[in-house]
């Protein structure tokens, strides 16, 4: 008969959000670091003891859990997985109920680090695991201590105007559209040249339509009508685009098997 436990702690340090290592909220990006599930595998050979197999899977179903509540919470943002790389190579497995201590090796995989590990166990040995499952299921203690890379997007400078910006740019058609931004001054509060770049693209995009007419030549396109819009205000925003690496400690989820 098999015995099936699982441990459905999920924790992760310093995070109020399960899995959720950074919010991007100015490009509405989510940067998720799946936990991985370790399972305990034991097989028990009767008089001749018993083998526990100890294996980790970033694709199960607790994790695939973890991943949908944050798409949920985050409607409408990106979720990009990030890819831990381990920081200490091997972890310790202590089982107190056990008297089982034995040092794991981690392996790089693609989504993080990685265990796959056998140990013989004693006839008692076997027998105590059995017996304390649900004492191992509260008291394993597998933290993995990783590093995570992921970009992030900080607003170095933001500029708005008010309405009556787009009407004083007076331009009637897609020449003297080019024109007048081609001669806008900077504005004294704008620190960055980034910003005022931004400033006069928004201003394109936001500013104007063109009037519907068939034209068959590049100057007949510079002298098609444009349409003021009114009450719009136009924004020119700096960001950065910058690395981070930061230290997290994850606990993964614990699967427990007896055959």
């Amino acid at each position: 008969m098999q015995i099936f436990f699982l441990l459905s702690a999920f924790f992760f340090a310093g995070m109020s959000n399960a899995g959720v290592v950074q919010v991007n909220k100015e490009e509405a990006i989510v940067y998720f670091l799946p936990t991985p599930t370790i399972e305990l595998n034991l097989m028990d050979l009767g008089r001749e003891g018993g083998v526990l197999n100890v294996s980790s899977d970033y694709n199960g179903a607790a994790t695939e859990g973890g991943l949908g509540e944050v798409k949920r919470q985050y409607a409408g943002y990106e979720v990009k997985l990030l890819n831990a790389a381990y920081i200490n190579s091997s972890v310790m497995l202590n089982l107190p109920s056990v008297g089982f201590v034995r040092e794991l090796k981690l392996r790089q995989g693609q989504m993080g680090p990685y265990l796959n590990a056998s140990f013989e166990l004693t006839a008692s040995e076997v027998l105590k695991f059995k017996r304390s499952a649900e004492d191992i299921k509260s008291r394993t203690n597998l933290n993995l201590k990783v590093q995570v890379s992921y970009f992030n997007s900080s607003i170095v400078e933001k500029y708005s105007t008010d309405e009556r910006f787009c009407p004083s740019l007076k331009a009637n058609t897609i020449a003297e559209v080019v024109s007048a931004l081609l001669k806008l001054e900077r504005p004294a509060a704008i620190k960055y040249a980034q910003t005022f770049s931004s400033l006069k693209m928004n201003a394109l995009q936001s500013c104007f339509e063109i009037e519907g007419q068939a034209v068959s030549s590049f100057a007949q396109l510079l002298q098609s009508r444009t349409i003021t819009k009114t009450g719009v205000v136009v924004s020119g925003v700096y960001a950065e685009r910058k690395a981070h690496d930061e230290n997290v400690e994850v606990r993964p989820f614990i699967n427990v098997i007896v055959n």
